[in-house]
């Protein structure tokens, strides 16, 4: 689930939450309900081909509606993903930090506008957090 998390730049409730009927293999994307999303807007995830892989590895036909089932059949809780992390020797990473990371790439290694960042990430208020960073690094560079 982590890996997914990671290749999709979601949050860790629609992780835990997603469902095989959101997933259109053919289309490679991945339908959030609005319900489940911050903004209540239906949210379309394009699902990369290691995404799609780790879908691949867990669909074995036997699943119920949940992707990420838990040992007792259920969903996961949200604290699962900081578990992992905490196995992993990762106590000290938030999993939100994953999304700033998508940000922070896709601001830095990509040409795309704002606006497409922003919807990636299913967010409007993105560009205005990043904004005071984003500052904040264009002043140290001119300082240098």
């Amino acid at each position: 689930m982590l890996r997914f998390l990671i290749l999709t730049g979601c949050r860790t409730n629609e992780a835990v939450e997603a469902r095989w009927s959101e997933i259109d293999r053919q289309n490679s994307t991945w339908k959030i309900p609005g319900e489940r999303m911050k903004m209540d807007q239906d949210h379309y995830v394009p699902l990369s081909d290691p995404a799609l892989t780790v879908l691949d590895e867990l669909r074995d036909g036997r699943q119920g509606e949940l992707v990420f089932t838990s040992p007792d059949g259920g969903a996961f809780s949200e604290n699962a993903m900081l578990a992992v992390l905490d196995r992993l020797g990762y106590g000290h990473v938030a999993v939100h930090g994953f999304c700033s990371t998508f940000a922070t790439w896709a601001e830095e290694c990509t040409e795309h506008p704002d606006g497409v960042r922003e919807a990636a990430l299913a967010t409007s208020t993105r560009a205005r957090q990043l904004q005071p960073i984003n500052e904040a690094k264009s002043s140290k560079s001119e300082d240098h």
